[in-house]
């Protein structure tokens, strides 16, 4: 009788893992990771994009677009062709934490970081950067994951405007005790009355901006 095989087997997992990696399908689970990756070579053109990355690239054109292009070049930056010799070498892409991994990935090789990319459309994305530095054919290689986190970081500034208006309302309404018998009792509930209407169309208001109403 034979024994069936458990998947859960330490030495059965590492089979499994290195099975799964050598597999032809793998390098299409890669493809499809919710994650822009992109592969650099040395000069820091990119020779490899992801579907998703692909999806976004210079506005639906084709994968092969990419050739001889650039990560600025590929994500649409606005400042990447303000130099003859484009992204990684304008006066913006000092403060790019994008060229800031790259640079680091060259020398550390992993780096993470933040970049804010301002589109040709007017339009701004926040990518949260993961590098990598490797070497195939004794050749220097860098993979790069950008993972978009713009909405995340739209949602925190409306939840920090949203509290500190919050805040000041409140404030308005602890102090009221120390001034109430010095004020009229129909002053004090007009003030009252405003501050419920003030707390009550932020809510709403932040509550439209979430559900997008």
């Amino acid at each position: 009788m034979h024994e069936t095989l458990n998947p859960c087997n330490s030495g059965n997992k590492a089979r499994l893992a290195h099975e799964i990696v050598s597999s032809p399908y793998f390098s299409e689970l890669l493809v499809n990771v919710p994650l822009m990756l992109i592969i650099l070579n040395q000069d820091r053109e990119v020779i490899y994009a992801n579907k998703l990355l692909e999806e976004h690239m210079m506005q639906g054109q084709k994968a092969d677009m990419h050739e001889n292009k650039k990560p600025g070049d590929c994500l649409g930056c606005l400042h990447a062709l303000t130099s003859m010799s484009g992204c990684g070498t304008t006066k913006f892409c000092e403060f790019c934490g994008l060229a800031d991994a790259i640079r680091k990935t060259e020398t550390e090789k992993l780096a993470t970081g933040e970049c804010r990319i301002e589109m040709h459309d007017g339009n701004a994305l926040v990518f949260k950067v993961h590098g990598y530095g490797f070497r195939h054919e004794n050749q220097p290689f860098l993979l790069i994951a950008l993972e978009n986190i713009s909405d995340q970081k739209a949602r925190r500034l409306l939840e920090n405007i949203f509290l500190h208006d919050l805040n000041n309302s409140l404030s308005i309404l602890l102090n009221l005790p120390e001034i109430i018998d010095d004020i009229d009792t129909e002053v004090s509930k007009k003030i009252l009355t405003e501050i419920s209407l003030r707390i009550n169309d932020e809510i709403k208001s932040t509550q439209n901006i979430v559900t997008g109403k």
